[in-house]
């Protein structure tokens, strides 16, 4: 995972942007981990931004499915409001490969800064505090890298890499 710069002028600090296809087995995971955040509010503080690259399993019904239960809609825009706070945003491409959908999440992000993760990805509730103190300890830092965990099956933890 490595964190850019996008748009400094911008209020939301963080964006995740998750780009995904047919990942109906893990996504569940990795949005649930980054909805787990401490210390750091949804559309405050960081924003996820999910592409859905053409699916062809049910990872977009599993998307909206989450969304649902944070009592929400995906809008004909793609952009879901939680509690008022618009902090997911969804868009769905035609398969068409995940440096499209990554610089398709890139085009709509808020953030100060923006770092990638994939659908099989688990991210700690701390990464959005961590984030904030190491580049507010070291504000010239340009590219940040993190620690990787790896497993086989979701739940599954094998060490890091």
């Amino acid at each position: 995972m490595t964190l850019a710069v996008t748009n400094p002028a911008t209020p939301v600090f963080l964006s995740l942007i998750l780009p995904v296809h047919n990942g109906e087995k893990w996504i569940e995971g990795a949005i649930g981990s980054v909805l787990s955040q401490s210390e750091a509010t949804l559309g405050v503080d960081y924003e996820l931004i999910i592409v859905n690259d053409g699916s062809t399993d049910s990872t977009m019904s599993a998307i909206c499915g989450i969304i649902e239960k944070l009592d929400g809609t995906v809008d004909d825009a793609g952009i879901k409001e939680l509690n008022g706070v618009k902090g997911i945003k969804v868009k769905e491409l035609h398969k068409q490969g995940v440096s499209v959908a990554r610089n398709t999440g890139i085009s709509i992000a808020e953030g100060e800064f923006i770092t990638f993760l994939d659908a099989d990805d688990l991210v700690s509730p701390q990464l959005v505090r961590n984030t904030r103190e190491v580049l507010g300890k070291h504000p010239f830092i340009d590219i940040l890298s993190f620690d990787v965990e790896k497993a086989e099956e979701p739940g599954e933890y094998f060490g890091k890499s």
